[in-house]
């Protein structure tokens, strides 16, 4: 096994559970955030009807069209629309091995906020883009 220093490593099975718990079919999408995220691109309302389910499903979306059209706009702007923030571990215990998942060098550690869990081997993290 290897040694570690810091805060105790999170088992494998809860490690999933919070995967899991943080996908984006946990995530409620709400229309106004929609609206608000898409307010600097001309979109029909009819596309943003549509588009607000579709994110809520947190299934995989087919966006196409001619080159040019905006797809790639599209997708970018949806990607404000959910959460740039996620918990991870320090890192993780599988059987017999320690696996460090926090990488200061990759990842950044959001500031302070509301949703914080008071379990300190758990960090959140932000998207660069938040």
């Amino acid at each position: 096994m290897s040694a570690g220093v810091g805060p105790a490593p999170v088992p494998l099975g809860e490690y999933k559970k919070m995967i899991e718990f943080q996908t984006i079919k946990n995530i409620l999408v709400i229309e106004d955030n929609v609206k608000k995220a898409f307010s600097d691109l001309v979109v029909s309302g009819q596309l943003l009807k549509r588009l607000g389910p579709a994110i809520s499903s947190g299934n995989a979306m087919y966006i196409y069209g001619p080159p040019g059209n905006g797809k790639s706009t599209i997708a970018e702007t949806i990607g404000r629309v959910l959460p740039g923030t996620v918990y991870i571990p320090y890192s993780i215990i599988v059987p017999g091995e320690l696996i460090n998942i926090f990488d200061p060098v990759n990842h950044f550690v959001a500031p302070p906020g509301d949703g914080e869990i008071a379990d300190a081997r758990w960090l959140l993290i932000k998207d660069l883009l938040s």
